[in-house]
């Protein structure tokens, strides 16, 4: 993973005594220096934080109160995450005889009173819940955690909890810990925090918390993602769940035209979402617009215009789930200088802020011929680059040596297969045969080696399902391409050819781009429908162009996106 932000627990963690210890705060503002961001998170109340003089200014954020408000230094701004109890509340506990103080929204007791407490919440009908932190005991609105909080604090500051290291040592920081992509367990934190977190602080207190924050900087903000985070993508032949593999480079997914390579990779984008990764997908072909229907995530290029590329990590961050860039209006060479620079944007906004986690790459090899530094630099240390194509022959050697897993789906194209079996003897160890392994996996299995150029391991398995359909539009391969003289003729107002197309692809371009008059005198005349079924031969898409075609004739004209849509299914 990524590590781009920090997460501090207070007393017992970040702490000394009543102070932030000096080497956390060393660490820390070493660290902000270099683009991380750091939220303390505690359940004491903000202004007794003041009080003692904590400086807060080496936080981004504060998460105070157990989540209840976070305030954002830099704007002196105080996030209200709940409502208080109401004063009759507090009268209660008056009359009951329970010590108590109250914070903006939290009223704090000790441990001894929690019977009092929970007694005193059921007669009043209340929706709070009793939180522990050791000896103390706090009493805030139901489902209000520090993990909220720190929710909450992500979300002003445009991060991540999937780029979050969080320390804790006691109950209150269970949630927290559970929701960061790294928890960790502060040296002598109570028995639950060292049975959760992924690693435990073997220094004591705020010497640990220093050294792993400085750890952490020191390795480029990379670390082993736990595997309690393994996104599961399918099923070994010996009924063993299969995970994509984490922190091993970048993936490759390679296979024939139409032997479903892009349904693949739109099973792994939608499992990255379903985990909580905000991705984006570059969509050449527009075959990923169904990942736009989770919730939060926003597809351009179709309804909404694609943006200029250095702007994508803006766009990204209103987001709550990732991008898909639909290319498939563009012209070819438009396509890959939009495609390379949406890459250059994007890996240089994630080494900030760690953000997106994934990107998807499908006709990799349309934009990825030549090295380009987005990929060979930052993305071959860090991964998380998903390439798919079906001519890897064509793909740049640096970008190819970024390569640490490989998915392979049936490969019968002679040249490709020489290139691959070539290309993988050369990283395989000497008892695994490419020529065999190009032969094992069977439709609708798939093969996946990890590891490449270190342990490199074999697997075959059967993808998983997926909850989203794939939207499949005609290929511009060989196999669908007419001889010069068949040709579709796009013709403009004044008889003049506008624009050809000699497959499918083509013919989607042009509907895209040719001007409406054209569209109109062509659906009019059934030109679409006839072409596709004598030149083509593609019967079904020419069925459902009558059909597109019959709708326009009665005065009920499709848009563009909806003609391609209908006629290519």
């Amino acid at each position: 993973m990524y590590c781009r932000v920090f997460v501090v627990d207070f007393d017992g963690t970040g702490a000394r005594g009543a102070a932030l210890a000096p080497e956390v705060e060393v660490a820390l503002r070493q660290a902000r220096a270099r683009g991380y961001a750091a939220i303390l998170a505690t359940g004491r109340l903000l202004e007794d934080l003041h009080h003692l003089g904590v400086d807060l200014g080496v936080f981004d954020a504060v998460v105070a109160e157990n989540g209840c408000v976070v305030w954002l230094p830099a704007h002196d701004r105080l996030v209200r995450e709940a409502d208080p109890p109401p004063p009759e509340f507090l009268d209660r506990m008056r009359a009951a005889g329970i010590p108590f103080y109250v914070g903006t929204v939290l009223v704090g007791t000790w441990q001894e009173w929690a019977g009092e407490a929970l007694g005193l919440v059921r007669e009043a009908g209340l929706d709070l819940q009793l939180v522990f932190n050791r000896g103390a005991l706090m009493i805030v609105p139901s489902g209000v955690t520090k993990e909220t909080g720190v929710r909450r604090a992500l979300l002003e500051l445009g991060r991540s909890a999937r780029n979050a290291v969080a320390f804790g040592d006691a109950e209150n920081d269970l949630p927290l810990l559970r929701a960061a992509e790294i928890g960790v367990a502060a040296r002598g934190s109570v028995a639950s925090v060292l049975r959760t977190a992924d690693e435990s602080l073997s220094h004591p207190g705020p010497e640990g918390v220093a050294q792993f924050v400085r750890r952490i900087v020191e390795s480029g903000g990379l670390a082993p993602t736990p595997a309690r985070h393994a996104v599961e993508i399918g099923t070994a032949l010996d009924g063993r769940a299969v995970h994509l593999p984490n922190d091993a480079g970048n993936v490759l997914v390679t296979g024939d035209a139409q032997s479903g390579k892009s349904w693949l990779a739109g099973l792994v984008a939608e499992r990255l979402v379903e985990a909580g990764y905000r991705i984006v997908v570059v969509d050449p072909e527009g075959d990923h617009g169904d990942i736009g229907h989770h919730p939060g995530a926003l597809v351009l290029g179709a309804r909404l215009p694609l943006p200029d590329p250095v702007a994508l990590p803006e766009v990204l961050e209103w987001s709550r789930t990732g991008l898909v860039l639909d290319l498939s209006s563009l012209l070819g060479d438009e396509r890959r200088t939009y495609t390379r620079a949406a890459l250059r944007a994007l890996v240089a906004a994630r080494e900030t802020t760690g953000l997106p986690h994934w990107i998807v790459v499908d006709e990799a090899h349309e934009a990825l011929r030549v090295d380009d530094e987005c990929v060979t630099g930052d993305a071959r240390s860090s991964g998380r680059l998903l390439l798919v194509t079906y001519r890897p022959s064509l793909l740049s050697d640096a970008v190819l040596e970024t390569i640490g897993t490989h998915f392979l789906l049936r490969t019968g194209d002679p040249e490709e297969r020489l290139f691959l079996e070539e290309w993988l003897g050369s990283r395989l160890p000497p008892e695994m045969r490419p020529a065999e392994i190009l032969d094992e996996p069977k439709p609708p299995r798939v093969g996946m080696l990890a590891g490449l150029g270190g342990e490199a391991t074999w697997r075959v398995f059967s993808p998983a399902a997926r909850h989203t359909r794939q939207t499949h539009h005609g290929r511009k391969y060989a196999d669908g391409r007419v001889a010069a003289g068949s040709e579709f003729r796009f013709l403009g107002p004044d008889g003049r050819v506008v624009a050809e197309a000699r497959d499918l692809d083509e013919w989607r371009t042009g509907v895209l781009r040719v001007p409406l008059d054209t569209l109109r005198h062509h659906l009019a005349r059934g030109d679409f429908a006839r072409w596709m079924g004598e030149a083509l031969g593609e019967s079904a898409v020419a069925g459902r162009m009558r059909a597109v075609e019959a709708a326009a004739r009665s005065g009920a004209a499709p848009g563009r996106h909806e003609i391609v849509a209908r006629a290519l299914g």
